[in-house]
């Protein structure tokens, strides 16, 4: 088990907001930074313009694990801008006004909740604001908020869709009337991931440099950790020709009696460890290279038939390869979700990893 790099986390189709420790993968954290759109030029509230309150509004898309404990979600005003056609990570930081929490309030959504609703305890707007000209005008006096949850009280990751129509920030004024500020292609966002691996855990030996991995390993997204892979006497092959008709690598998952709670990633995936991390039997397809969770065997199988024949004849370094959560922007990406797995190491005599190899002697 290794740390996984950095990831690109700028404008995906999913938000993450919350914190909590999780019974083996220790203490994990999820803010977002986002900004506001103003949907169209010269708004004019009128002379006698009085805000009265300003709400947020957020589509959510569920949690991890599934029904999230109550916490304390703070929203802070940024004091640097943002930029959408900028590149951010997940380990990108934008400064804050420390004094602007704008929420400070208890969340805890539901099963079937479609959208979570924070009403500010600031309206920041007041009828002297020229914010209102155009969209730089408006995203210059309002970098964007930082939405964060209080770490003193980790309740779950929250999945928080920023593209749906229920997604607004909406100010209401002279007593009756509301004017919506939108997310857009004009909003920038990003996702901003911490973990805590205590000392005395698994995982923190096996990232100080032990053998453990021999019996688990662990995988994790939102730049957790992954798992390096190596095959130290494969290149042995070489030696008698063979034909490699095909070469399945196969990951059982530990059971440990939480699978229900926390579950398991979708999809897993693997790169070469080398310079060249692309392995070639991706090309095929999907149903051809695999890394689909199989629920009822608890297991994830990739064939990599090609890849074993480069480097035994092709001339390939074999440098092993890195198990992952993909790392995409899609729902069940590294970027957007939280499930997270543990695996048997190379020697686990019940649920061991395995390269089963079917060949023909040439």
């Amino acid at each position: 088990t290794v740390s996984a790099d950095s990831l690109r986390t700028d404008e995906p189709i999913l938000n993450l907001v919350g914190s909590y420790n999780d019974p083996v993968f220790g203490f994990v954290t999820a803010s977002t930074y986002t900004q506001f759109s103003l949907p169209a030029n010269n708004v004019d509230f009128g002379s006698s313009f009085t805000p009265d309150s300003l709400v947020l509004t957020i589509g959510y898309s569920g949690s991890y694990p599934t029904t999230p404990a109550s916490q304390i979600i703070h929203i802070y005003r940024l004091s640097e801008p943002m930029y959408v056609d900028s590149v951010y990570y997940s380990n990108d930081d934008f400064s804050y006004l420390p004094d602007s929490d704008l929420a400070g309030i208890a969340l805890a959504p539901q099963v079937g909740d479609t959208a979570i609703t924070i009403k500010l305890n600031n309206v920041l707007f007041t009828s002297a604001n020229s914010a209102f000209i155009d969209n730089a005008a408006f995203q210059s006096f309002l970098n964007g908020f930082n939405i964060a949850s209080d770490t003193a009280l980790g309740g779950g990751i929250l999945y928080l869709n920023m593209l749906s129509p229920y997604t607004k920030l909406t100010l209401y004024y002279n007593d009756s009337l509301s004017f919506n500020f939108l997310i857009d292609s004009k909003s920038a966002r990003s996702n901003r991931f911490t973990h805590n691996y205590y000392s005395g855990t698994d995982i923190a030996k096996q990232l100080a440099g032990t053998t453990l991995g021999d019996s688990l390993v662990y995988v994790q997204p939102m730049a957790g950790v992954k798992v390096k892979v190596q095959f130290p006497y494969l290149t042995e092959w070489a030696k008698i020709p063979r034909a490699i008709n095909k070469a399945e690598l196969v990951f059982t998952v530990f059971d440990d009696g939480t699978l229900t709670t926390y579950k398991v990633p979708d999809n897993l995936f693997i790169l070469g460890a080398g310079t060249n991390i692309i392995i070639t039997d991706q090309y095929e397809g999907a149903s051809y290279f695999g890394g689909s969770y199989d629920a009822v065997n608890k297991q994830y199988k990739f064939n990599i038939a090609r890849h074993v024949h480069e480097i035994l004849y092709k001339g390939r370094e074999n440098n092993g390869i890195y198990l992952i959560v993909p790392n995409n922007l899609l729902t069940s990406g590294s970027v957007v979700s939280a499930n997270r797995v543990i695996l048997g190491g190379a020697k686990n005599i019940s649920v061991g990893m395995k390269l089963k190899i079917t060949y023909t002697i040439i």
